[in-house]
């Protein structure tokens, strides 16, 4: 692409042209709390923002646990891969607080009760 694009800027077909802004855009420092994934946007939108959250502030959202003496105790499950899958997200690899990650198998696999909050 690059080639073409000289090649046709060297021959003159291609011009230089001002940019419309000449100033720099600002945007505010990314929080913890930015990093919540919103289940009402498409899907679409949830699996590039959990590719543009990682690794900071990373992509997240709530699961609810049920612990040994058969309560339900809500933690943070944080999102590290994820893709599309026939128009559905399919999470590929999660952290739950205070936890390692591991692939989303292996999540369900050792919460099988779990259910994520939307």
């Amino acid at each position: 692409l690059l080639e073409a694009i000289l090649t046709d800027y060297l021959a003159e077909k291609r011009c230089e042209k001002k940019q419309s802004h000449g100033k720099a855009t600002y945007t505010k420092k990314l929080t913890r709390a930015d990093g919540k994934i919103d289940w009402q946007k498409p899907v679409e939108y949830n699996e590039r923002f959990v590719r543009a959250m990682f690794p900071w502030p990373g992509a997240w959202t709530f699961a609810k646990l049920k612990t040994k003496n058969e309560k339900f105790k809500t933690k943070r499950l944080k999102i590290l891969k994820a893709h599309l899958e026939n128009g559905k997200l399919v999470l590929d690899q999660v952290q739950l607080e205070g936890k390692r990650p591991v692939s989303w198998k292996q999540f369900q696999e050792g919460y099988p009760e779990a259910k994520i909050i939307f």
